[in-house]
């Protein structure tokens, strides 16, 4: 950064720490670079990064003195948590910051109550020539300046400056992370979202299929397959699910169902392999769909040979 200077961060940060981690960094240094703000249809303020400029990892790491690979892990994980929102264009990424805290108008209000006196030429004749009293009922200003110019009623920020300086780099590859982040892209294509719209608890599922050893590739694929079936069922009446949390059960089902190895039953309990068992019907979509899946996995294995 060009300059040391100090910019409101909410005391309310320390309550994230666990979250944030190393990229704590990353975040102040968006909060710091936002220019202006945004409202969406909800009603939440996004704080737009550098006026929407496109900002490079590259930018980021030299202004704060770390590497571009650190910066991409923190940005993902701070996306991943929804404190950000990007949209990744030609030349670097348009950055949102959730939440924003930062009061322009207070800022511009600074900016203009805070000014050096400066000289003024001396009407005194202009005055006497006009028969306008030296003495007027003008209000003496400077009591104004100084109960607007310093502001201490919200005790809850935190006025603090942030000297960029050596910092430990943590070295630590979190592939859930990124697997999670692929999930969150996949999903926002697939449904012509973006990443901003996807709710915690959305975020929250997609972390703990890749925590539990689902691959990613089978996630991304059944969604999609869901999806189609979905379109195919309701055809005019179709319409998009609203949340990631309608393709969980069925994902999850679909994967365990993947797993279990179909054995003879050799003399154990025949009577079972002899009857019909009803299934209901959406134990008919999951086994159509691992069906379809089954037969995607031999496709990719015979083009691979």
């Amino acid at each position: 950064m060009a300059s040391n200077h100090l910019f409101p961060v909410s005391s309310g940060l320390f309550e994230h720490k666990e979250r944030l981690g190393a990229a704590i960094w990353e975040f102040l240094w968006c909060i710091d670079s936002v220019t202006k703000e945004e409202v969406d249809e909800s009603g939440e303020r996004w704080g737009i990064v550098l006026g929407g400029a496109p900002v490079k990892h590259e930018r980021i790491a030299k202004e704060l003195m770390s590497s571009e690979r650190t910066v991409q892990r923190n940005m993902a994980l701070l996306k991943s948590q929804g404190y950000i929102s990007t949209l990744r264009i030609p030349y670097g990424e348009i950055i949102k910051v959730r939440n924003n805290k930062k009061n322009f108008e207070a800022k511009r209000s600074a900016i203009n109550v805070i000014s050096k006196p400066r000289e003024a030429p001396n009407m005194a004749g202009l005055n006497d020539k006009n028969g306008i009293s030296p003495d007027s009922d003008t209000p003496n200003m400077a009591q104004r300046y100084d109960n607007n110019g310093t502001c201490n009623k919200d005790f809850k920020e935190l006025i603090t400056t942030i000297p960029i300086t050596e910092f430990d780099e943590e070295i630590i590859e979190e592939p859930a992370l990124d697997g999670m982040i692929s999930i969150l892209n996949a999903y926002c294509k697939l449904h012509g979202k973006f990443d901003f719209h996807v709710k915690p608890k959305e975020r929250e599922a997609m972390g703990k299929m890749v925590s539990g050893g689902m691959p990613v590739p089978f996630t991304i694929r059944t969604m999609e397959l869901l999806l189609e079936e979905k379109r195919n069922r309701e055809l005019e009446r179709f319409k998009m699910p609203t949340s990631f949390l309608y393709y969980v059960d069925a994902i999850e089902e679909a994967w365990l169902n993947s797993q279990t190895i179909s054995t003879s039953m050799n003399g154990v309990a025949p009577r079972l392999q002899d009857k019909q068992v009803r299934k209901n019907k959406q134990q008919k979509e999951i086994d159509d769909l691992q069906r379809f899946i089954e037969e995607e996995e031999q496709r990719e294995k015979i083009g691979s040979r």
